[in-house]
């Protein structure tokens, strides 16, 4: 029924004849009252000649102030016994737009119907405002009914985020309101959007106002959420948006640290585009860096986009630990590799005077002692010797005959 008109033959449309009964009126419409008040025609059409609807023939403004008064079963109905091609064109163009109070304020949106109400008006982009919807129903879990728990069920289905988005840009939706977690932390919606990776939701966020640095309880920001997530489309919407990229939550974790933690290398190649410090420390008792979480995690891609992007590959944590320590005492050997290139420090020692080829024989990683070895580590330092006795210790006896091979070598 959306056909061209000019174009289509459906119902006769492009017919001169056709178009002329049904475009004009030759007759004029008037109130019968000797039959019940119905509203005929006085012309002369011929019997069972199409005659134009009385909707068709309204001037434009009068079709919208009628569908402005109309209530939501009116509504429904009108567009049900239209069968007029034209006049089913001048009813979608007389919604178009259209603020329809009775729409915007419907009682009964839910998902029962699957928001069948809503999705009317969005298909027919009728405006809407201060919508509220009643209810939620999540298989498994129930109904909710609080507004902010909606809407993080809104962001948690797929199918949902349209709604989502329309609650946004309609003007229903605060974009910095929260919601209480089951935690009783108190949540930003943005937080929720970035959470769940939709980027139509927090697009519509930001657009309409949200504070894209507001925060949960813990210091979390949506940008710190999406980064750990890996949504790297969502940390550019943010940042694009004016995130910050080197704040950090209370445990003083930065979206890059999260990122690189967690090995999402394309979301941590976007923080750095944007100007994120590679080797900020967590100002915490840690003073983790990005490159060491990224080490002792085993994440090779974003080690290697850290280091590219110009990472001190021997910058320490607070108790002296460096990133090839890390990744020696967890025998990550592509990684203790990549930081050898790298030019990082081999014999370096953390406050406790151990280094990454004690921690490697303590572990019993032989493949990382040899690479150690043969990068240059001293087998007849203090630590050298050392790290012979811990192999002998525990027994690893091939890397005992490892270094002392290598100590008999030079």
């Amino acid at each position: 029924m959306l056909a061209n008109p000019n174009v289509s033959p459906f119902y006769g449309v492009g017919d001169p004849a056709w178009d002329a009964a049904h475009r004009g009126l030759r007759g004029e419409y008037y109130i019968d009252e000797a039959d019940g008040k119905k509203v005929k025609m006085q012309s002369q059409y011929a019997p069972g000649e199409d005659r134009p609807d009385l909707f068709l023939v309204l001037p434009a403004p009068e079709r919208q102030r009628v569908v402005e008064y109309l209530d939501v079963q009116s509504l429904c109905r009108m567009e049900q016994v239209m069968q007029n091609v034209y006049s089913l064109l001048a009813w979608y163009e007389a919604l178009r737009g259209a603020w329809i109070p009775s729409v915007s304020a419907w009682p009964r949106y839910t998902s029962a119907n699957k928001f069948a109400g809503l999705r009317w008006s969005m298909n027919r982009r009728v405006e809407l405002r201060g919508v509220k919807i009643c209810s939620v129903f999540v298989e498994g879990e129930g109904e909710y009914r609080d507004e902010g728990i909606i809407f993080f069920k809104l962001c948690e289905k797929q199918r949902w985020t349209d709604i989502a988005c329309l609650l946004v840009e309609s003007g229903s939706m605060d974009p910095n309101s929260t919601y209480t977690d089951v935690d009783g932390s108190e949540t930003p919606v943005l937080m929720t959007a970035s959470f769940r990776g939709r980027l139509n939701v927090v697009k519509a966020l930001a657009k309409a106002g949200a504070d894209v640095d507001k925060a949960a309880n813990d210091g979390c920001t949506p940008l710190m959420t999406a980064s750990i997530e890996g949504h790297p489309a969502i940390a550019q919407a943010l940042i694009q948006a004016g995130a910050d990229v080197d704040i950090d939550n209370e445990n003083g974790v930065t979206a890059l640290m999260g990122a690189c933690g967690k090995g999402h290398s394309v979301a941590a190649e976007v923080l750095i585009q944007a100007g994120a410090d590679v080797d900020k420390a967590a100002a915490n008792s840690k003073g983790v860096t990005a490159l060491v979480l990224a080490s002792m995690l085993g994440h090779i891609a974003t080690t290697e986009i850290l280091i590219q992007a110009g990472a001190d590959v021997d910058k320490a944590e607070n108790d002296g630990t460096t990133a090839l320590i890390v990744a020696s005492q967890h025998g990550h050997a592509a990684i203790v590799e990549v930081l050898i290139q790298a030019g990082a420090d081999i014999d370096k020692a953390d406050n406790d005077g151990r280094t990454a080829l004690m921690m490697a024989c303590e572990k019993g990683h032989t493949t990382i002692v040899e690479a150690l070895i043969q990068a240059g580590a001293d087998v007849h330092s203090f630590h050298g010797i050392v790290a012979l006795i811990v192999a002998y210790r525990d027994g690893h006896s091939a890397i005992v005959k490892l270094l002392e091979d290598a100590s008999a070598a030079g």
